[in-house]
């Protein structure tokens, strides 16, 4: 599975969306930051040799912000966004 950070065009929220087919389609899978008075920017993220991934990213203009997830909580976000999906 790839995993890709994203913002809206005013860059005012910061969200992750992972793909299992090469990236042909993407599926949103969690809102890092939401602030429409706010910009997120730049996101970065790496593997490490433990299996945790790293974003990193500018946060609010000001400062870096750095968070750290592994694929459990991936595959948690990926399964409750198919369920919504599935109830729509």
């Amino acid at each position: 599975c790839r995993i890709r950070p994203y913002h809206g065009s005013r860059r005012e929220n910061l969200r992750l969306a992972v793909s299992a087919d090469r990236g042909a389609t993407w599926t949103r899978i969690a809102t890092l930051e939401e602030d429409p008075a706010r910009r997120f920017s730049y996101p970065y993220l790496i593997r490490t040799r433990d299996g945790l991934i790293h974003a990193v990213y500018t946060h609010r203009g000001t400062r870096i912000k750095h968070v750290a997830f592994n694929e459990a909580w991936i595959e948690k976000c990926l399964s409750r966004e198919q369920a919504r999906e599935a109830s729509r």
